[in-house]
């Protein structure tokens, strides 16, 4: 009855009902993560001038705190896979450990390579004490 019903529905084999469940489910992750602000923390959490790595509805990002206002970016580098969120932190300049690679974590933006490819930038929404992010 179960090939029966899989064959009907374009699948023939369970394991293509399971890979299928699965991408419906990370399609349904990507939706909700790029649809509403997640909480990551409290202000206090976030040292002026420090990275801080925090996870967005599975996905890593790297916040940082400049003059008081909070930016964030995906948090791998996007060359290599370096983690941006141990590196330096130059005025708006986020420098990977790994290669050098510079960003713009207020666009993630490339400032300066070997990376080419920009990093994803995250809304950031204050309520109360609360930080909440959200993938743009």
């Amino acid at each position: 009855m179960v090939e029966w019903y899989l064959a009907n529905i374009g699948l023939s084999r369970p394991n293509e009902f399971i890979n299928a469940a699965s991408a419906i489910t990370s399609i349904a992750e990507d939706w909700e993560m790029s649809e509403v602000f997640v909480k990551v923390g409290k202000l206090s959490d976030f040292s002026e001038g420090k990275l801080k790595k925090v996870q967005v509805a599975g996905e890593e990002a790297v916040v940082a705190n400049i003059s008081g206002k909070i930016y964030a970016m995906t948090a791998t580098c996007t060359h290599r896979g370096g983690p941006l969120d141990e590196g330096e932190l130059d005025g708006t300049t986020v420098i990977c450990p790994w290669h050098g690679g510079q960003f713009d974590v207020t666009t993630g933006k490339v400032v300066s390579p070997p990376p080419m490819k920009d990093e994803v930038a995250f809304d950031v929404q204050i309520e109360g004490s609360d930080v909440l992010l959200k993938k743009r």
